[in-house]
């Protein structure tokens, strides 16, 4: 587990200090990475990086509930198979006898 974890946390943690992309050739910088990416518009783009995560999140919530809410628009709620005990099949209490062994 702690490879798994730790190995990749290490290995990003040192690349962050050299010049590569893609390719295996690279060199140590030290900070250089670090100082560009603050000097550049680097609260810009976390702001909009949080803006476009809320947005996203709210978006997916709204989709989520109003697509499991859809079946029971006229408020009530349609089952493949009832429960046994569902009123449609005329006695709410009809899975308690059958569990008790009194109605079979």
């Amino acid at each position: 587990m702690v490879a798994i974890v730790a190995y990749p946390l290490f290995e990003t943690f040192r690349l962050s200090f050299t010049n590569t992309s893609m390719s295996p050739n690279f060199e140590y910088v030290g900070l250089d990475n670090y100082e560009k990416l603050m000097s550049r518009r680097f609260p810009e783009v976390i702001a909009r990086t949080f803006y476009w995560m809320s947005l996203s999140v709210a978006l997916k919530m709204l989709i989520g509930t109003l697509g499991g809410r859809s079946p029971e628009r006229d408020g009530s709620r349609t089952h493949a198979v009832p429960h046994p005990g569902h009123a449609a099949l005329g006695d709410p209490n009809r899975h308690r006898r059958l569990h008790l062994g009194l109605d079979v």
